[in-house]
């Protein structure tokens, strides 16, 4: 596997960009000045060093012996949170699978401000600060607002909801984001059901853990509006230029509420 592949791979993680803190090599990958990728391109000592947890570490060093092995260049006290791996000995599947874990543990260790930086995320209070209209249980929504039904086919629905996001303008647009609070199985268990495409997506947000509310783009519109399809995770949208607030799919209806006239 090329070094072109890897880095590519490396840099669709959300927030990540190439630094050079040693100088050529290694080529580095960071997301909010933390490293998770260190890249030795040399045809004759070809290897990439990658964060990890100790347990799942030393694992790997007894599975995969002389192939992964602790941290190359690290400080005693960084080694048991570090892998060297030389590339052409291990499978890609599980390379990038180690790569996916590294990223993890650098988002692991931010504050909640540097993770909500990342990816433009906002909390609770400052999503009702931009005018959303928040509840957090549908009857306050039944009781508190004026309320209509969207039903039609899943294409139709999909319109419906792109058109309110686009009445609003993109940057008055977020979706809840709750993904990463839910137990592996769950997880598993709408991985299972979503198309490749959405996997895909999926898996550039696996390493939050946190609940927040993400601005609105292309990928996470699809990604969502699929997951309310399927009925494998109701995701609610918000619309804060004309408040308007949209709770998932059930039986392909979508609940929207809005201000009282």
């Amino acid at each position: 596997m090329g070094k072109e592949e890897i880095l590519a791979y490396a840099l669709t993680k959300i927030g990540a960009y190439l630094d050079y803190p040693f100088g050529e090599i290694p080529i580095c990958v960071k997301v909010e000045g933390k490293i998770f990728v260190e890249l030795y391109p040399e045809s004759t000592d070809y290897k990439i060093t990658l964060r990890c947890e100790p347990m799942l570490a030393d694992f790997y060093r007894q599975q995969y012996p002389n192939i992964v092995v602790r941290g190359y260049h690290c400080p005693p006290v960084q080694q048991p949170y570090k892998n060297t791996i030389y590339i052409d000995q291990i499978d890609e599947k599980m390379l990038f699978d180690m790569i996916d874990h590294s990223y993890s543990q650098v988002i692991a260790r931010m504050t909640k401000k540097q993770r909500y930086k990342v990816l433009d995320a906002i909390d609770k209070k400052q999503l009702v600060e931009c005018g959303a209209i928040y509840f957090e249980r549908i009857e306050e929504g039944f009781r508190g607002y004026e309320n209509k039904i969207l039903e039609g086919s899943r294409e139709e629905l999909k319109s419906a909801v792109y058109s309110l996001w686009q009445d609003n303008g993109e940057e008055n647009a977020y979706v809840d984001w709750y993904y990463g609070t839910l137990q592996a199985e769950e997880k598993e268990r709408i991985r299972d059901v979503l198309s490749a495409e959405s996997k895909a997506i999926l898996s550039r947000y696996e390493a939050w853990t946190d609940l927040m509310f993400l601005p609105l783009n292309k990928e996470l519109f699809d990604l969502t509006m699929e997951l309310n399809q399927t009925e494998a995770l109701f995701c609610t949208y918000y619309f804060c230029k004309s408040p308007c607030t949209v709770w998932g799919n059930y039986d392909n209806k979508y609940q929207c509420f809005m201000l009282k006239s």
